[in-house]
């Protein structure tokens, strides 16, 4: 069993018009290929987006602090907590389905799959 949790890159802009359009951090699409499949009919706004964090100790003190992380560094083997909010969408019949929509992620501890360098 796992759970599953996503984010839409888009929501159709007819649902989104009354809200800020956002572009795409460098990081998310960095040669613009979402932004050129959004077309006319598709915004990117703040609902769309994921923010990424990274975990980061001080040696020595013990202090820690979370610092904005590039999606890039999320490897398979990283222990990360996920931020999602839980939302219900309408089925037929006054049914609904639930489902979490990511907010963010946070890796928690990366020595895993970090590659130790010759030395």
């Amino acid at each position: 069993q796992a759970l599953e949790m996503s984010n839409r890159y888009f929501t159709p802009r007819k649902q989104a018009q009354e809200v800020e359009e956002l572009t795409f951090g460098h990081d998310v699409d960095p040669k613009d290929i979402l932004k050129k499949a959004a077309g006319n009919c598709l915004v990117h706004i703040e609902d769309n987006v994921v923010q990424y964090y990274e975990l980061v100790k001080t040696k020595g003190s013990g202090d820690a602090k979370f610092l904005p992380a590039k999606p890039i560094k999320f490897q398979v083997g990283n222990i990360v907590k996920a931020q999602v909010s839980i939302i219900l969408i309408p089925q037929c019949e006054s049914k609904f389905k639930s489902t979490m929509v990511l907010q963010s992620l946070t890796i928690m501890d990366g020595t895993f799959t970090q590659v130790s360098k010759p030395s």
